[in-house]
């Protein structure tokens, strides 16, 4: 009888296995990977099924990594040629060089990332438009600005840029990530971010002003925004912690 037993249970062990060791596992109608190549380590399957615009995490033993994917949750873009312009509504954001210079801003709400979390991996997921063009940069915003109201020479009703149009000093001058002259349309790019500016928003809530995307170039770039038709092209930052 004992040994029956054992049999019995090695043969659910057997199943199991093969049942996970594929190249994933189904919720729902989603196929879910076991291995999350983009961020080069093993994640949990439950947090790589959260839509790409979604949010969330689940408890992981002490120490392990956990992933979340945080949406974008303030996107718009100021611009020399239409200076009195809001864009925060738009289902797309301009970024274009002189001499019609265009300035992406996004900002990200980290706060569901505990204070005391190490950040190890920083990426930005975004989506292409229609208009393709040159090389990008991404650099920290150093105050605050509003969706609704930012234009090129105000970042919020009456508040005006301490730089016009989000230039320094209303954003830093290190490069904290840089994004390849896209070469399709709707195609998703990953942006592998500098741990510094994320790592502090985490840490000091109140220091995350989002960041900026420039370009010296002058064929400007297109990109999906938080308020796509479509959610799947909604940008967000996907982050690597532990506790």
């Amino acid at each position: 009888m004992r040994r029956n037993v054992a049999t019995l249970l090695s043969s659910v062990r057997v199943i199991a296995l093969a049942t996970i060791s594929g190249c994933g596992f189904t919720i729902g109608a989603s196929s879910v990977p076991l291995f999350d190549a983009a961020m080069g380590d093993a994640t949990s399957p439950v947090i790589d099924a959260i839509d790409a615009a979604g949010s969330g995490s689940i408890d992981a033993p002490p120490g392990a990594p956990q992933t979340v994917n945080v949406p974008i949750t303030q996107d718009t873009n100021v611009d020399s040629f239409r200076p009195t312009t809001t864009f925060g509504s738009d289902q797309a954001v301009l970024v274009d060089g002189p001499p019609d210079t265009a300035v992406i801003l996004m900002r990200a709400e980290l706060s569901q990332i505990p204070l005391t979390a190490t950040v190890e991996v920083a990426e930005l997921h975004i989506w292409t438009s229609q208009t393709l063009g040159d090389n990008m940069s991404i650099y920290e915003m150093l105050e605050s600005w509003n969706e609704a109201t930012a234009v090129w020479g105000l970042r919020a009703t009456s508040s005006p840029w301490s730089g016009i149009g989000a230039s320094p000093p209303s954003r830093g001058t290190i490069v904290r990530g840089a994004i390849p002259a896209p070469t399709m349309q709707y195609t998703q790019t990953v942006v592998m971010l500098d741990l510094t500016p994320v790592a502090g928003w985490v840490a000091q809530p109140t220091t995350n002003f989002g960041f900026a995307i420039t370009t010296t170039g002058s064929n400007g770039t297109g990109f999906r925004s938080r308020e796509d038709a479509t959610q799947t092209r909604r940008p967000f930052l996907r982050i690597r912690y532990r506790l």
